[in-house]
């Protein structure tokens, strides 16, 4: 494939992830879920092109939504937890065994979560329910959303394979 029409998907797919994640800052109640879904964007990237390509698109989305979403907490949680991972998912399943895949995976998960709980907890807990704002409750409901997410991100990409693709 020609250099220009990979450039071009990878600017379409960031595209479409900015786009994804602007209306995350417009629709307040569906940024987590918006965030989640532009996350599974640069991921056919990696099927396609690779991981280098797919992070540049990852980077270059995040960096446009960053100046023109209204809200930073949907581009916050693309940037950490949703965009970030389903490259690094990728990653974790193609070199290792499956065991220890899910046990990065799980290692990964818990540190965004650290880092989103303890260093940027105001934007953070903006998103997440009031309910939740126990650290207890607010780790377990991200962690078997995560599982969730993994699994949903995997089924996008078999989707993707055996209907999109071919």
């Amino acid at each position: 494939m020609k250099k220009s029409s990979v450039l071009t998907r990878v600017a379409l797919v960031s595209a479409l992830t900015v786009v994804v994640l602007v209306f995350g800052g417009l629709f307040p109640s569906a940024a987590i879920s918006l965030a989640a879904l532009a996350g599974l964007f640069p991921a056919v990237l990696v099927k396609e092109h690779g991981y280098s390509y797919a992070f540049i698109s990852y980077l270059v989305a995040g960096f446009l939504a960053l100046f023109l979403s209204p809200v930073k907490s949907s581009v916050a949680l693309f940037v950490m937890p949703f965009g970030l991972y389903q490259i690094i998912r990728q990653w974790f399943d193609g070199k290792f065994h499956p065991v220890l895949s899910y046990l990065f995976k799980f290692l990964f998960a818990n540190l965004t979560f650290f880092f989103l709980f303890f260093c940027l907890t105001k934007l953070f807990l903006s998103v997440v329910p009031s309910f939740l704002h126990s650290f207890v409750l607010t780790w377990v409901a991200y962690l078997i959303a995560f599982v969730i997410y993994d699994f949903a991100g995997n089924e996008w990409l078999k989707f993707y394979i055996a209907r999109i693709r071919h």
